[in-house]
């Protein structure tokens, strides 16, 4: 996380994973979810190797109010490739996931916190959507 300056920060990310085999499914790198290229479902495609890159630009806001302590815009793009060592005749040796997004995140009270989110798809269909189409994503999360 880079400090720009007046709230301003850039967070950077780079995942990565190198194999000398293929792998069993489960040991297999992934790209999608709310980790790596957040506009796409959790594993939308995976590989035996990979790498996943993050780009956020945020600004973090302080308030007054009663029900919102502090809330965070911010903007993103994720991009990232699987590799598969050996691929089988149906199956795509490189696959690339690009996506953009738009979102909040924010304190609501002193237990509860929460995001909302829109993501745009730019690479390819998503799996169980069949198209590229602008996606919405929250959550709520109580602390105690």
């Amino acid at each position: 996380l880079q400090q720009l300056g007046e709230g301003w920060s850039l967070l950077t990310s780079l995942t990565w994973q190198y194999a000398f085999d293929r792998l069993l499914s489960s040991e297999e790198f992934g790209l999608g979810g709310a980790q790596l290229v957040r506009a796409y479902d959790p594993s939308e495609v995976t590989g035996d190797q990979g790498y996943g890159l993050k780009f956020e630009i945020q600004k973090g806001i302080k308030t007054n109010w009663d029900y919102l302590k502090s809330y965070q815009p911010y903007l993103y793009i994720d991009h990232g490739s699987v590799y598969l060592k050996n691929p089988t005749a149906t199956s795509q040796e490189e696959q690339e996931l690009t996506a953009l997004g738009i979102g909040a995140r924010g304190n609501i009270t002193d237990w509860l916190s929460g995001y909302l989110e829109i993501g745009l798809p730019l690479s390819k269909d998503v799996g169980t959507e069949g198209n590229k189409d602008p996606r919405a994503f929250f959550s709520l999360t109580a602390h105690y």
